[in-house]
């Protein structure tokens, strides 16, 4: 009945929302549409201090944290450790990646993570463990600190300290109800 494409209707209100939040100013009607006519991909060219890291053809309407995906298995550079940026702003990981026609160039800087900022996260706010990155998650020490907030988080812990029998008993002697998220064959 209706010749018409839903999808550049979707594409229209993502670029609209949130291309427009990332770059400090929203977008009009008619550029939006342009946008969401224009082609559906885009090259991103990722620059380090020595130059060009890597070269990618994505699609448009990419998250910044999938882009971080790609460049990790590219670069071996681990997600966590990625910080993007686009002239001077640096990317959160929900935002789409600039609508720039053509080529957009986006700067990596690695940063290694900081441990004693994790634990000290954890201390006060211990369900902030569920969204660290998976070294952190496999850190015995960080784990245990944010077992003693709030035992739940050893449900987000790496398997192999789960599955460690002295991991287990540690936690365990901190608080019983820690057997609730061990694995049964830890019970």
């Amino acid at each position: 009945m209706f010749d018409f494409d839903f999808d550049v209707l979707e594409d229209v209100d993502d670029v609209t929302t949130h291309v427009g939040d990332q770059l400090g100013s929203p977008l009009d009607s008619d550029t939006a549409g342009s946008l969401a006519h224009a082609t559906r991909e885009v090259e991103v060219r990722v620059c380090g201090l020595d130059g060009i890291l890597c070269t990618l053809s994505v699609q448009r309407g990419l998250r910044t944290r999938e882009l971080k995906d790609l460049v990790e298995a590219r670069t071996s550079i681990p997600y966590y450790e990625q910080r993007l940026c686009n002239g001077e702003k640096e990317l959160r990981d929900e935002w789409l990646l600039p609508a720039d026609l053509g080529t957009v160039d986006i700067t990596l800087i690695r940063t290694p993570l900081d441990y004693a900022e994790w634990m000290s996260r954890v201390r006060n706010r211990p369900l902030e463990f569920c969204e660290a990155p998976p070294p952190i998650k496999a850190n015995r020490c960080i784990v245990l600190e944010a077992a003693r907030g709030d035992v739940s988080v050893l449900a987000y812990a790496a398997d192999a300290l789960r599955t460690d029998v002295e991991f287990a008993l540690t936690v365990v002697s901190q608080s019983g109800e820690a057997l609730r998220y061990l694995p049964a064959t830890m019970r």
